[in-house]
């Protein structure tokens, strides 16, 4: 599964998603698509310091330039405790800012930027989840969900 960079919105793509582009990873089972605009840099999976008697989705703390960053498994707070549980597995982490913080979210893959094909769908996820916003089809006819980075800084970490 690959996405690669397109040259700007289609006809197709509707006023819900503004032409906005999207950073799309691969995280266990799921897609999640996140705005372009909250992407900070992108980097290897740095050693990580964990804290005990945190929640499950808290991996660590990683040391980032200047400082430190809290590093979540988001397909932990998504309630899958399968894969989730090889916090050695994801490979990346994407630096994301949020209501003025900082945060990394963990990735097996980054699948690339992109623009959304079409609107953004309501997400039949089981669980509620108020950070995401959606359903987004990406290259490929692959759905990924889109990612309120600044609803889960608040809702989810805050």
């Amino acid at each position: 599964m690959s996405l690669r960079r397109m040259t700007g919105p289609t006809k197709e793509q509707t006023a819900t998603s503004q032409g906005e582009k999207l950073i799309v990873l691969s995280v266990g089972d799921s897609l999640l698509a996140f705005p372009l605009s909250h992407v900070i840099e992108i980097a290897d999976t740095p050693p990580l310091r964990r804290v005990p008697l945190t929640v499950p989705r808290f991996l660590g703390y990683a040391k980032w330039r200047d400082g430190i960053l809290p590093v979540i498994d988001i397909e932990r707070e998504a309630g899958d405790e399968g894969e989730a549980g090889r916090t050695g597995a994801r490979q990346k982490i994407v630096i994301l800012t949020a209501v003025g913080e900082r945060f990394a979210i963990a990735a097996d893959r980054i699948l690339g930027i992109g623009y959304p094909f079409g609107p953004v769908r309501k997400s039949t996820t089981g669980r509620a989840q108020p950070y995401v916003k959606g359903k987004v089809r990406v290259q490929g006819g692959h759905e990924a969900l889109l990612v309120d980075a600044d609803t889960f800084w608040e809702e989810e970490l805050a």
